[in-house]
């Protein structure tokens, strides 16, 4: 029999917390079970019982609402309270809920802290705490449960596009094929530079893909760029075109052309080029440069059109078969892409604190309606708007102005420009599939459109990419490409 410990003179205050639950989606309940027991050899007076959570590596936030939603009867009616005094050997046992936030989520974990602070005079004292790391998020009920797992030995560079039952992933200077039932990988292709010996940097980017071939940007650090096609079956290689500067957005295909958008700072005038090549031999159709206005971004080609934004100047239109410009809007200026959707085009302009969702006629150019919203400090953080269109509304995330993690989720009538729901998160949204939005930020989530809910979060760590087609959702990591269950 272990020997019974000596009581330590003056109050001595243990304190024990355990879960057996975990989170899967944000604001549902967890409970904690906490002891705390006097084992000194005097009564500990004026116990104080704090419950708090903190962030990683913070202090405990014991004062704010901290979404405790329950504390234990009978021994105090809020988060922070006192016992009259607490006998020798004598304990005081309870239970409490926690509901994190997204806020919480943000952070990836949720540490719940107890402590526990008695006196039995000035000099005599006992204080002690206790934190528990809650394990979040979790798969929950037998969503979402990964099917396979294809690894490479280097960072994924962007999320995986997929066509023709194949994901196509650049990881350094290699292109990958994935089947996408089983995850095999079918061909690589490495990416050699004449000028270029050996490989630094992130060089595969931006990929696009048709039916018969997969394009993308090569971009060594300290070099020329060049756009590649090779075929989509075989992954051999069909031709390389050199350009000026660096893309910015994926190159586009449509029909027998492709298009890619690049900026070249370096020269004595700072000029962003649109590119149109010959999808199968990629010979030059034509190129139109744009001065001084930064960073390009290109849409799809609808109705014989191409538009292109730049970071600080004006939205374009141009013919996409010769290049000739139809209409120009000035200073409405985008770090993303336009958005072709519904027959419309749309744009989101952010300056400072304000942002500007447009919804423009793509034949004229007319501006229809535009929407108006808050945004963080383009200062201090990435000020671009994500636009997604989805089911006759457009979606726009943005980053809150009063928090440098969280974010909105605005839902906007296209036609109209109206809000209709708002949502707050910590995930960006990325895709849409049959009525729920897939997010991504720390961590990729599933959230229910029409009801609001959170279905389902992954536990995954370092995810930075998703992509998602049939409820089939595929999560990048750092150096894998993960295949998740359908979501029913």
């Amino acid at each position: 029999m272990a020997p019974t410990p000596t009581p330590r003179p003056g109050p001595d205050l243990t304190v024990t917390l355990k879960t057996d639950s975990q989170i899967a989606v944000p604001n549902e309940e967890v409970s904690f079970y906490f002891t705390v027991t006097n084992r000194g050899s005097k009564i500990a007076t004026s116990v104080t019982l704090s419950f708090g959570t903190r962030e990683r590596g913070g202090p405990v936030n014991f004062h704010s609402p901290y979404r405790i939603s329950s504390v234990p009867k009978g021994v105090c009616p809020q988060p922070l309270c006192e016992v009259a005094s607490l006998g020798v050997n004598e304990r005081i046992s309870g239970r409490f809920t926690v509901s994190p936030g997204m806020e919480e989520m943000s952070e990836r974990q949720i540490i719940v802290s107890v402590n526990a602070y008695g006196i039995q005079q000035e000099a005599d004292y006992s204080n002690n705490q206790v934190d528990v790391r809650l394990p979040l998020p979790s798969e929950k009920g037998g969503i979402g449960e990964p099917v396979w797992t294809w690894r490479t030995n280097t960072w994924v560079n962007q999320a995986p596009v997929i066509k023709g039952g194949r994901l196509y992933v650049g990881s350094d200077n290699l292109l990958y094929s994935i089947d996408q039932a089983t995850g095999e990988e079918t061909w690589n292709y490495a990416a050699i530079v004449p000028t270029q010996s050996y490989w630094t940097g992130i060089p595969v980017s931006l990929i696009a893909a048709s039916n018969k071939a997969v394009y993308f940007t090569v971009e060594p650090y300290g070099g020329e760029s060049y756009l590649y096609s090779v075929d989509s079956v075989d992954g051999n290689a069909n031709w390389r075109y050199q350009f000026t500067g660096r893309a910015w957005s994926a190159p586009v295909v449509a029909g027998q052309r492709v298009y890619v958008g690049a900026y070249d700072p370096s020269g004595e005038i700072p000029t962003a080029t649109l590119y149109s090549l010959n999808a199968s031999s990629g010979t030059l159709n034509w190129q139109r440069p744009i001065e001084r206005e930064g960073k390009i971004y290109i849409s799809e080609v609808s109705n014989g059109r191409i538009y292109a934004v730049t970071q600080w100047g004006d939205l374009y239109s141009f013919n996409a078969a010769s290049g000739r410009l139809n209409w120009r809007i000035a200073e409405v200026w985008s770090s993303e892409a336009p958005l072709v959707f519904n027959g419309n085009l749309y744009v989101s302009k952010v300056s400072q604190n304000t942002g500007i969702l447009y919804s423009i006629n793509p034949a004229s150019g007319r501006v229809k309606w535009s929407y108006e919203y808050e945004v963080g400090n383009c200062e201090v953080r990435d000020c671009a708007a994500s636009l997604v269109g989805h089911e006759g509304h457009i979606y726009i995330s943005f980053h809150r102005a009063d928090h440098d993690w969280l974010m909105n989720l605005h839902m906007i009538d296209a036609s109209s420009g109206q809000l209709e729901r708002e949502f707050l998160m910590a995930n960006a949204a990325t895709a849409f599939d049959r009525g729920k939005v897939y997010l991504h930020y720390r961590n990729p989530c599933l959230f229910e459109l029409n009801t609001g809910d959170w279905l389902w979060c992954s536990s995954l760590a370092h995810s930075r990419y998703i992509s998602v087609e049939s409820g089939l959702l595929y999560v990048a990591t750092n150096n894998e490409v993960i295949a998740f269950a359908p979501f029913e």
